[in-house]
């Protein structure tokens, strides 16, 4: 599913009320969702539609939440304890009203520790320097490069991934530098993250400057990487010196990779920071005990032979199964 399309759910358009949404008791004045809102979507949505819920889509609703909700009840996972009075949910039509409000917004909100928030959308160029930048130093260590690494024998090239460009984005709208518990989707079970921040004074970096600054920190950690560390991956950090960001880089099964990238403000006593912070989420992950990549001869398992613009790496097409755990 291409989860770069956001789809808008829910059950009704309008509900009769009197009430005065913009002084609601518990929320700051004029901040309610429903303060002034005209029910109309915002000008930044192309083409949306509003669904409507039938009755047995409401019902799928409260249906799957009451299994979830009765299975935690119920000391479910053997790890939760059973609950003493947990309610059975049913349908609201005004909370399903307040609902339809947030979704004609057409966006993700940030979180609400962000101070002035924005998310840059990346152009196609901005997307393939991503790439080619990637697929430059992948290429370089598949050579054998710096005198250290031995060659890949099959080390993909790395193409563009919306599904996980849009779970990069959902992690940048925290604003702050953690990483997700788990990104994994239906087609990349072993899913991994790097992430990186830096800020400074005046005006934001450009998205080409985010973009090779992050990337370079990453790949810099190769001068604290052994080749001992490719052939077993044992820690992110075996010397006290980080480097998986750079092992995740140059893991060998990553096929695909999709990233996104936020700026915010800070202030430290008088002084205006602006970060810029970049995720990237990669096919697969370092995993523990396992290669980075297996070495021989320079792409040597390419069954579709070496890429011609990167040639250490396998063409974009090679049947390299990112699932695949080769220990």
């Amino acid at each position: 599913m291409d989860l770069k399309v956001l789809l808008l759910l829910f059950g009704l358009l309008t509900v009769a009320t009197c009430q005065d949404w913009c002084t609601m008791q518990g929320c700051a004045t004029n901040s309610h969702i429903a303060c002034n809102h005209n029910g109309q979507f915002h000008s930044r949505c192309i083409s949306p539609r509003a669904i409507t819920f039938s009755a047995a889509q409401r019902n799928l609703i409260l249906d799957t939440f009451n299994r979830n909700r009765n299975q935690i009840a119920a000391g479910g996972f053997r790890v939760f304890l059973p609950a003493r009075r947990m309610a059975r949910v049913t349908w609201n039509d005004q909370l399903a009203w307040l609902a339809s409000l947030n979704v004609r917004s057409c966006q993700m909100q940030f979180h609400s520790r962000c101070v002035n928030p924005r998310e840059l959308s990346l152009t196609s160029t901005q997307k393939n320097l991503i790439l080619d930048t990637f697929n430059q130093k992948r290429n370089q260590i598949a050579a054998g490069g710096f005198g250290v690494f031995l060659p890949a024998k099959r080390m993909a090239r790395v193409t563009w991934n919306d599904q996980l460009a849009w779970l990069a984005s959902l992690n940048v709208r925290s604003c702050q530098m953690a990483h997700d518990s788990c990104r994994n989707t239906p087609d990349f079970r072993w899913a991994g993250q790097n992430l990186g921040a830096f800020a400074r004074t005046g005006s934001f970096h450009t998205t080409e400057d985010v973009i090779n600054t992050v990337i370079k920190m990453w790949s810099d950690e190769y001068q604290y990487t052994l080749m001992s560390d490719i052939n077993k991956f044992e820690s992110g950090a075996p010397r006290g010196q980080v480097i998986g960001h750079f092992t995740a880089m140059v893991t060998d099964r990553t096929t695909q990779i999709g990233c996104a990238i936020s700026q915010y403000e800070t202030v430290s006593g008088s002084t205006r920071w602006l970060y810029s912070l970049m995720a990237c989420n990669f096919a697969n992950t370092n995993i523990l005990s396992c290669p980075v990549y297996r070495s021989g001869t320079r792409a040597q398992e390419c069954t579709l032979g070496a890429d011609p613009q990167f040639p250490g790496l396998c063409r974009a097409n090679e049947p390299i199964d990112p699932n695949q755990l080769i220990c």
